[in-house]
């Protein structure tokens, strides 16, 4: 059956679902109904086990058939949900999907729940399963979600766990997490701040005091969403050279020790050094909740303003702020405040990339993706592989080297951030070098081509600025690469062909980099030869960044001379 055309305009999320109850459950059959009405959803009902979904290019069978026998074997007590119970809460989940996903990205979703299901929670994460998952971090969410209580809510925790290291780096071949656009991350850090900022009451502040906190601190320190709610309640301490935060550093993670299943053994405690606005901010917190019983497990942050939220008690079981109870604050803070205060759009669906976000959309963030910014931001400000490795708590400089591999698209986004609040008057946008590299340069010289050359040392008979233009085979003398190089429209250096090169050149030099960063761990090679390669790594970023400046600026100035 073919969508009408109203069904076009009415295919977009409905709300923002926060967790899956009875209550859910039954706007979720409401939601079921609209789409039913409109032919996007047609022959079946929400309790059937297959639902036949359209969106008239092609059809699709939602098939919700997980394997019983396994579900009731390896799940059914570890969740403390029935296998009915669980079919339900799928099928909530998905419904509220609609209009966040495409069909074809919902069917993957359930097929990845089938296919968990009939792996024993014990051995997945040794699965090879976990190396073809494609979207864990909203299977992490969905779990986050479900109905659990007790004993089941720690073991619903592990899988979280689990999913998020899916997320991470699997394998020597660089796969890495799926992280959403450089633009979304920006614009959530504007937000919080913004909202941070703002006259906020008190209940409220301290709902979401562990989510401000949680992207302050690692956003900058590489830690795994674990490790920071483990922070220790005396956290914070007081020196002549300023202050210290102490967190706990899991000590298993790829280290082949002996689990002993308790805290003090299984991590450790380390100190860093942090600014005094953080400090304050995070002693403001202790004071607040200081009337208040600490966790069982003597963490930073309380649990009875969570619950407050929905005027409860600290529930009986609740022994520490959870990954669910973070997972939990982070989705109502998009739902509340970045969609419902600040009118953003929102985006959950990773599987479409965007060189740029529009003005007030912002794709969904997971709590495990601040980890991967942090080390891509150590990587972007001239970090060292090891320092790198040290603060991530990796085993080798290797599996650090692999987010290299985002620092063309951070410098992007970056940049093209900075020219908006520019156009904005938000701030100043200054090149590097604003004279010499601008392409309104008078003097020039005709190649043969017809294309011309600006380089007043080529104009004066030298070869100098040549020597600078290096092709991808070690050329020299590469006019398309060269900063004075302009074709008969002026656009000669700033096409898309010159960008992808100067991508191209930032790909290779982190290649060049951890093929160094091995060869000296295998004792093939030298530390010498990782200096070098970061010093070639970080100037290739260096003049990226002053192209796409400098092609932004020319877009600019083209724009402005056609509207006059």
């Amino acid at each position: 059956m073919p969508m009408s055309n109203t069904a076009i305009q009415t295919y977009d999320s409905f709300l923002s679902i926060k967790m899956i109850d009875k209550k859910s459950e039954k706007k979720a059959r409401n939601i079921f109904k609209r789409y039913h009405m409109e032919g996007v959803i047609y022959n079946c009902s929400f309790d059937d086990d297959i639902w036949q979904t359209t969106d008239d290019y092609s059809r699709k069978s939602l098939r919700f058939q997980p394997d019983c026998f396994c579900y009731k074997r390896f799940y059914e007590k570890y969740m403390g949900l029935s296998y009915e119970d669980f079919i339900s809460a799928m099928k909530t989940y998905v419904m509220f999907s609609f209009g966040d996903l495409v069909l074809n990205t919902i069917q993957t979703f359930i097929n990845e729940v089938e296919r968990i299901i009939t792996i024993d929670p014990c051995e997945l994460p040794e699965s090879k399963v976990l190396m073809n998952i494609s979207m864990p971090q909203r299977l992490s969410e969905f779990l986050s979600m479900l109905p659990v209580v007790g004993a089941a809510e720690e073991n619903i925790q592990e899988l979280m766990d689990i999913m998020d290291s899916a997320s991470m780096v699997l394998n020597s071949g660089g796969k890495a997490r799926d992280l959403a656009s450089f633009d979304s991350y920006f614009e959530f850090n504007d937000l919080l701040n913004k909202y941070w900022a703002s006259d906020v009451d008190k209940n409220e502040r301290l709902f979401y005091y562990p989510l401000y906190l949680w992207w302050q601190i690692t956003a900058v320190l590489p830690l795994r969403p674990r490790e920071f709610l483990l922070t220790p309640r005396k956290c914070l301490r007081k020196s002549d050279d300023g202050y210290y935060l102490s967190v706990r550093r899991n000590r298993l993670k790829g280290s082949g020790r002996t689990v002993t299943y308790r805290i003090e053994s299984d991590y450790w405690i380390n100190e860093y050094k942090i600014p005094d606005h953080l400090a304050s901010e995070i002693q403001k917190y202790l004071d607040f909740t200081s009337e208040y019983d600490a966790t069982d497990l003597d963490t930073l942050f309380i649990t009875d303003f969570h619950y407050h939220k929905w005027l409860q008690k600290k529930h009986s079981n609740s022994r520490y702020f959870t990954y669910i109870n973070m997972s939990t604050v982070l989705r109502y803070f998009f739902d509340e405040i970045v969609v419902g205060k600040y009118g953003y759009k929102l985006i959950r669906d990773r599987g479409k990339k965007f060189s740029h976000m529009q003005e007030h959309e912002i794709q969904y963030i997971y709590l495990g993706d601040t980890r991967h910014l942090a080390m891509i931001n150590i990587l972007a400000e001239g970090g060292t592989p090891v320092l790198a490795m040290a603060l991530a708590g990796h085993t080798n400089m290797e599996i650090s080297m692999h987010y290299a591999g985002n620092l063309a698209s951070l410098i992007e986004c970056r940049v093209y951030r900075q020219y908006k609040k520019m156009l904005s008057g938000g701030n100043a946008y200054e090149l590097f070098s604003p004279i010499e590299n601008k392409h309104t340069l008078q003097e020039f010289v005709f190649m043969d081509d017809r294309s011309r050359c600006y380089s007043p040392a080529y104009n004066h008979g030298c070869f100098t600025d040549c020597e600078k233009a290096i092709g991808p085979n070690g050329e020299i003398g590469d006019c398309v690469k060269c900063i004075y190089h302009r074709q008969p429209d002026f656009n000669g250096f700033f096409t898309d062909v010159s960008k992808d090169r100067y991508r191209h050149v930032i790909e290779d030099d982190c290649k060049t980099l951890r093929e160094a960063v091995k060869m000296a761990r295998n004792e093939r090679g030298d530390t010498e030869d990782i200096l070098q390669a970061m010093i070639k790594l970080h100037g290739s970023m260096i003049t990226y960044e002053k192209f796409c400046k400098e092609r932004l600026l020319q877009e600019k100035e083209i724009k402005n001379g056609t509207e006059n």
